[in-house]
């Protein structure tokens, strides 16, 4: 209820732990909400279905029912049901996404320009202060391709802060190092490393700016990790936000 993304201090959760509260044996009445104060709603652990909510207004009075006094947009289905007997060729996997604020490409090719990979170890990791007071916890790393991480939640950080060199341990090991990974991360790579939808919006902001997008690790690309899934590219608008306040506040202190 604080706004902030996996914060104990003002957890409801249905299975709390580490001093969250249970939501159960709570109402409404009893979380403090007001007019005009901001909390996050998280649905489904796994998807990680983030919902950024304000307080619109209080009614005074009993509420009888729910309503859904407003919708936006085509819901997603919550559960898709996958015939498991289809052939992959049946489904249309291409992923066209909207195009990101000129304002993240900005601190993208500005962040890129200074090439911090090159002077700092992906094992620096240095702490931001964002906007609403949060820390968060970032680093560069030099691998291919280059890559500012923004650990944006504690089991992220305790994550990417273990022993990952490829060399050390067994593949099994550094393979399940990889799988456990959650960040949300700007990388820069040539353009066949990522996909066809993220190039085309870069190359777009690139020649409207007089960008140069020539050379080695040229394209920016805005992902998301989550444990156990594939790395995609990020969709949710508070993600995108995040990173870019990240970025900036980086090139800021240079």
């Amino acid at each position: 209820m604080d706004n902030k993304r996996w914060s104990r201090n003002e957890e409801y959760s249905l299975q709390p732990e580490g001093g969250a509260r249970d939501t159960t044996k709570f109402k409404l009445a009893q979380v403090g909400l007001e007019k005009n104060k901001k909390f996050l709603y998280l649905f489904d652990f796994g998807d990680e279905w983030w919902f950024s909510c304000k307080v619109l207004k209080v009614i005074d009075g009993v509420c009888e029912d729910t309503e859904i006094v407003r919708s936006v947009g085509e819901a997603p289905e919550q559960y898709p049901d996958y015939d498991e007997d289809s052939d992959i060729d049946d489904y249309d996997v291409s992923v066209k996404i909207e195009p990101y604020p000129d304002s993240l490409y900005a601190a993208a090719f500005r962040f890129r320009d200074t090439e911090l990979w090159t002077k700092l170890n992906k094992e620096d990791v240095f702490a931001v202060k964002m906007s609403d007071g949060e820390i968060c916890y970032c680093s560069v790393s030099a691998d291919e391709p280059p890559m500012f991480v923004v650990m944006d939640t504690p089991y992220g950080l305790y994550e990417y802060l273990k022993p990952h060199n490829a060399g050390e341990g067994s593949p099994k090991e550094y393979m399940e190092y990889l799988c456990l990974q959650d960040h949300i991360s700007c990388s820069f790579a040539d353009e066949d490393m990522i996909d066809p939808s993220s190039a085309e919006l870069a190359r777009i902001y690139a020649e409207k700016n007089g960008i140069s997008m020539r050379g080695k690790n040229a394209y920016p690309s805005m992902s998301r990790d989550i444990a156990g899934y594939f790395t995609f590219v990020i969709v949710i608008d508070f993600e995108r936000k995040y990173l870019e306040e990240a970025l900036v506040n980086i090139l800021k202190k240079r």
